[in-house]
C-alpha cells in the first residue's frame, strides 16, 4: 500500500499534473510556459497543498476558532498558488488565474477518481478499534485490494454502516462466508476453534449474560453469503456485528491500511510516533 501510494504520487507530481498544467497554460496562452516549468510549478503547489491541508487538519482540533484560521489559510494558499503560476509563466494575473481555476477543476476531477477507486482518508471519531487504531488517527484505505481479493479474516475494514448508509464504519473482520462464529465469556471462537487475538482489549471485568446483551456470549451463528461478521478490538466499547449483524460484501468500501497523521485530543499533541506506521501487519489472528 505504501509503495502504490508512493508511487502514484511521484507520476502525480511529475507527470499527470505537469501535463495538465502544461496543457491548460497553453490554451489560456501563457506566455512562457514550458514542460519543465510545470513540473516545477506542479512540486511548488504540491508543497503548498501539503502544508496547507496539515495546518487546517491541526487547527480543526481547536474548535470553531481553528476551523475559521485554518479556511484563512486554505485562501491564503489559493493566492499563493495563483502567484506561483503567474511567476513561473511570466502572464498576466488574470490567465494566472485562469490557468489556476481550469487546474483545479480537473485536479477535482483526478482526485475524485483517486477517491473513488484507489485510496481514501479518514479521521477516526471513536475510541473503538483501539488500540490499534487510536481516536484522533487519520489513516488511509486501500479500495482497489478488493477489486482484486476478498476480505480476509484479520483485515480492518471500512463500509458503510447497515443502520445509517450516510456513515462509515470500521472494523475488523472475525468471520467470511461460511464460518460458524460463537462468543463465550469474551473469547471469539470461529469454526469451533479459539482465536487467539494479541490486538484485543477488555476494560470491563463484567460478564453478559447472552439474554440480556450479545456483547459478551453470543450464537453460534453462520455468516451468510457474501457477508463479514466483524468486531470493534476494543471489544467492550464497540458497536458491531454482536448487536446489528452482518456486513453486506458489497458495502465495503476498503481495508485500512497505513496512518499518515494523529492527533491526541486529550493532551493536545501531535503523536508524531504514530504517523506513517502501517496497520497491514497488526491485522492477523490464530485460531487454536
Amino acid at each position: 500500500m505504501i509503495a502504490t501510494i508512493i508511487i502514484c504520487s511521484l507520476l502525480s507530481i511529475f507527470i499527470v499534473n505537469p501535463l495538465i498544467i502544461f496543457s491548460i497554460s497553453n490554451i489560456f496562452r501563457a506566455h512562457n510556459a514550458s514542460f519543465t516549468k510545470s513540473i516545477i510549478v506542479s512540486i511548488l503547489l504540491f508543497i503548498l497543498s501539503l502544508v496547507a491541508s496539515l495546518l487546517w487538519a491541526f487547527l480543526r482540533v481547536f474548535g470553531p476558532i481553528g476551523s475559521v484560521i485554518g479556511a484563512l489559510i486554505i485562501v491564503a494558499a489559493l493566492a499563493v498558488a495563483v502567484l506561483i503560476i503567474k511567476t513561473r509563466f511570466e502572464t498576466s494575473l488574470l490567465r494566472s488565474i485562469g490557468v489556476f481555476v481550469a487546474c483545479l477543476l480537473l485536479f477535482s476531477c483526478v482526485h475524485l477518481f483517486f477517491r473513488e477507486f484507489v485510496v481514501q482518508a479518514y479521521k477516526i471519531p471513536s475510541r473503538a478499534m483501539e488500540p490499534t487504531i487510536l481516536k484522533g488517527d487519520f489513516i488511509l484505505v486501500n479500495k482497489y485490494i478488493y477489486q482484486l481479493i476478498e476480505p480476509e479474516r484479520g483485515d480492518i475494514i471500512v463500509f458503510t454502516f447497515p443502520e445509517d448508509t450516510s456513515k462509515d464504519f470500521i472494523k475488523r473482520v472475525v468471520g467470511v462466508e461460511g464460518d460458524e462464529i460463537e462468543i463465550r465469556d469474551k473469547q471469539v471462537y470461529v469454526n469451533r476453534q479459539k482465536l487467539l487475538e494479541s490486538y484485543v482489549i477488555n476494560t470491563d471485568p463484567m460478564i453478559i449474560p447472552k439474554d440480556v446483551r450479545p456483547r459478551d456470549n453470543l450464537g453460534p451463528l453462520t455468516v451468510p453469503p457474501n457477508s463479514l461478521f466483524v468486531l470493534g478490538d476494543n471489544r467492550d466499547n464497540s458497536y458491531d456485528s454482536r448487536f446489528w449483524g452482518f456486513v453486506d460484501r458489497r458495502q465495503v468500501k476498503g481495508k485500512a491500511s497505513l496512518i499518515y497523521w494523529s492527533w491526541s485530543q486529550d493532551d493536545s499533541r501531535v503523536r508524531r510516533e504514530r504517523i506513517g506506521v502501517s496497520i497491514d501487519w497488526k491485522s492477523h489472528a490464530v485460531a487454536h
